[in-house]
């Protein structure tokens, strides 16, 4: 009845005057809500989407002149991405969070909340990334190590570590601008 209640509902169809209406904001709305309530609950279909997101970030490094490792675990422990530029090792890490948009779409209090929990698990997963760094270094003989998270959803931070997967061709420029933060801090 309103322009806000248009811009929320998930339904697929909007009745004006006497016809049924769609536009591809409101059937993608629909159908990533269907997705959510119906198939993101099957742990066998979030197990496929996060392989599928994994070979997305892998395909975007190649393009970018990361040269990907095919290292999958190290002693039992798992790697998302390796991949290797001018002698470093790029640790990706890649978080395929969901959300239902329903809980934060209306809610900016509840939206902040989401992002700033994701952005502190992101921060927590590159730490202990870093303590298990010693496994990579043996593996492909090489002393520098860089950690990075791709998050598949959107999250707003300053963190230069965590990529948002829209900004993924942009990756190559992170690393640069990542390995340009910590040489003045070896310099000293």
């Amino acid at each position: 009845t309103s322009y806000m209640e248009c811009l929320s509902t998930y339904a697929p169809f909007v009745l004006v005057d006497g016809r049924y209406l769609s536009t591809v904001s409101l059937l993608s709305r629909f159908i990533y809500s269907w997705r959510a309530q119906v198939l993101e609950r099957k742990k066998r279909f979030q197990i496929r989407a996060g392989f599928i997101f994994e070979d997305s970030v892998r395909a975007a490094l190649e393009k970018q002149r990361f040269v990907v490792q095919d290292i999958v675990r190290i002693n039992r422990q798992e790697f998302d991405v390796v991949a290797l530029r001018d002698n470093v090792i790029w640790n990706v890490q890649c978080k395929n969070n969901f959300i239902g948009l329903s809980r934060v779409d209306s809610d900016a209090v509840a939206f902040a909340r989401y992002n700033r929990g994701l952005v502190m698990s992101y921060e927590r997963a590159l730490v202990k990334e870093r303590n298990r760094e010693h496994l990579l270094q043996m593996k492909l003989a090489s002393g520098a190590v860089q950690h990075m998270v791709v998050s598949r959803f959107p999250v707003v931070t300053n963190n230069l570590r965590i990529v948002v997967f829209n900004h993924i061709a942009h990756f190559a420029t992170r690393a640069d601008a990542v390995l340009a933060a910590e040489r003045p801090a070896i310099n000293d």
